[in-house]
């Protein structure tokens, strides 16, 4: 039903970037993962964000092997990367590997790695254009449960809670909460 030529390796680059990030959370202390590494103009770059970033370029080699051409756009990339994995289709990933480091680094709140897919059209796709879409949690240390969301226009979405230690998978089915304000809210 979600099916889209990106979709397996848009996931399993999601894994991967969990349990990178996760490892880490588990292992570092918050004072290291805090870590401002890079203070831009446009962005704070902390050593939680880093680890993610750091070997972003290869989990796209070995995550899209035959998808065709993949323009990648990404925090942690100066430039978009052009990934050309052989097979048909050119689309345009957009990643944010790590949103919301801050308070995971602290392990204070999950933080996301999200990811969309339009066809590539050279520069000119909006927002109108993204076919799929998909948001890991990655979730404080003292969790080991992960939602994730995946959407595909014009054919539905999906939720699945998953057992990070390999414990098993409960689908859910997402909806849109009733509350006419959002008071109290996220």
């Amino acid at each position: 039903m979600l099916d889209h030529p990106l979709l397996d390796g848009l996931l399993a680059l999601q894994d991967a970037i969990l349990a990178r990030v996760r490892g880490a959370r588990i292992a570092r202390s918050s004072e290291d993962l805090a870590r401002v590494v890079r203070d831009g103009a446009d962005d704070c770059v902390f050593e939680i964000d880093r680890i993610a970033e750091d070997e972003l370029v290869p989990l796209l080699e070995v995550s899209f092997r035959a998808c065709g051409r993949i323009r990648v756009t990404a925090e942690g990339l100066d430039e978009d990367l052009v990934l050309e994995t052989g097979g048909p289709g050119r689309h345009h990933l957009i990643l944010d590997p790590v949103d919301g480091s801050r308070l995971l680094a602290w392990d204070k709140r999950s933080a996301f790695t999200l990811g969309a897919v339009a066809e590539d059209r050279g520069g000119e796709e909006t927002l109108e254009d993204i076919e799929l879409a998909v948001q890991t949690e990655i979730p404080c240390s003292r969790s080991r449960l992960s939602d994730r969301l995946i959407a595909r226009r014009g054919r539905g979405l999906r939720g699945e809670t998953r057992d990070i230690d390999g414990r098993g998978l409960l689908p859910f089915e997402p909806r849109s909460s009733r509350a006419e304000r959002p008071d109290g809210g996220f």
